[in-house]
């Protein structure tokens, strides 16, 4: 299997530095968000429990997170001159070091969440996505070896010819989705249970990728 090189283990470093910096930031602007609208302190136990944003202040949110996508993916997209497979490794490796580290700087300036099974508010986009912590977490860190992986095995020909794996990858991303913006609306065992499978999914998909490559590389 190819190994990483050492220019693109630069180009990770520096994204590194990029997704934290960025973390800090989006923790900051959460922080201020905090102060404004839970002033004694941010507990969600339901969607329900969410106090109403002025829908200025909600539109700016929206836009706020999908600029941080735009920002995540463009980056990736400049620092690769390479092909979209490696372009999107980056952008996965951007992702999950900012999400890892926004918990970081909220821990470190608030002392939040006090527990990795505390409630949050995950995302707005398409709809809000209220999850424990331990859950993107663990996610992202499952995103940096996924993106470890594509890293070493993107130069293999015929990976085109592995949609089959693609597929399983999708499913598994649907099910986290849903465990987030669907399950919620169930029970909490709805939401493990999807996440579980959903990850299970994504595991069984990054070693089926791995293997097929490997035999793809062995038969030419």
């Amino acid at each position: 299997m190819p190994k990483i090189g050492r220019e693109q283990w630069v180009k990770l470093g520096w994204l590194t530095i990029f997704g934290i910096a960025m973390a800090y930031l989006e923790a900051a602007v959460v922080i201020y968000l905090r102060k404004m609208f839970y002033p004694e302190g941010f507990v969600i136990l339901s969607l329900e429990s969410l106090r109403p944003m002025p829908p200025f202040i909600f539109a700016l949110e929206l836009g706020r997170e999908a600029a941080t996508i735009i920002m995540l993916a463009s980056l990736s997209i400049a620092v690769s001159r390479r092909n979209w497979w490696e372009r999107l490794a980056f952008f996965i490796w951007s992702f999950g070091i900012w999400d890892i580290f926004y918990y970081v700087w909220l821990y470190a300036t608030l002392r939040w969440p006090p527990s990795p099974l505390t409630n949050d508010i995950l995302f707005l986009i398409p709809v809000p996505w209220l999850g424990p912590v331990i859950a993107p977490v663990l996610i992202s860190m499952a995103m940096l070896v996924f993106a470890l992986v594509l890293l070493k095995t993107h130069k293999v020909e015929g990976a085109s010819q592995m949609w089959r794996y693609w597929v399983l990858a999708i499913i598994g991303a649907w099910l986290i989705f849903s465990s987030f913006t669907i399950a919620h609306y169930g029970t909490t065992a709805n939401l493990w249970n999807d996440l579980a499978c959903g990850l299970l999914a994504g595991i069984l998909a990054l070693s089926a990728l791995i293997a097929g490559k490997d035999q793809v590389r062995e038969d030419q």
